[in-house]
């Protein structure tokens, strides 16, 4: 049982590496689809709603530092081990603690709450291009290589406490 759960822990663990790898590989096109995905969330009432509120994204001067500071944090997350106290681990806890003072802010003001409607949306606009375009975008990868990158949003998914399903 342990020899099987080690296993399952190596093959987890190769399946982020070899996402983080193949991020790597393509690294402009990722950062494209990215910024293509943070615009696409703005058509999001509900997101757009809490963005305005809380003045992060209210102005394009303030909408480009939120969405630079997005970029930089996933790339801690598409570079760096996902462990206790790492960079990445760090800017992963800074955008759960953003998020959710955004939704209780947003919330006590009567314009709404983020939904896990809105989270799955959110991790959409940071992996849901390259998914869908991935020639169109350039991105070069083999099937099983994407099948990787969607395990390692399924982590970082979990680890921003959205629902699997």
């Amino acid at each position: 049982d342990c020899e099987e759960n080690l296993c399952k822990y190596q093959s987890i663990t190769f399946c982020y590496l070899s996402a983080q790898r193949m991020i790597q590989r393509n690294i402009f096109a990722m950062m494209g689809a990215i910024y293509f995905g943070l615009i696409s969330i703005l058509a999001v009432p509900s997101v757009l709603n809490v963005l305005i509120h809380t003045k992060k994204s209210s102005t394009v001067v303030t909408a480009y530092r939120r969405y630079a500071q997005t970029i930089f944090h996933s790339l801690l997350w598409f570079r760096e081990d996902i462990k206790e106290n790492s960079k990445a681990w760090k800017a992963i806890d800074q955008v759960r603690k953003m998020h959710s003072f955004a939704s209780k802010s947003a919330n006590a003001a009567n314009i709404g709450f983020m939904t896990q409607r809105d989270m799955a949306n959110g991790q959409f606009s940071l992996m849901g291009f390259p998914v869908l375009y991935k020639t169109q975008l350039g991105i070069q990868c083999s099937q099983k290589e994407m099948e990787d990158f969607c395990h390692l949003w399924r982590v970082l998914g979990h680890l921003f406490a959205i629902e699997d399903e």
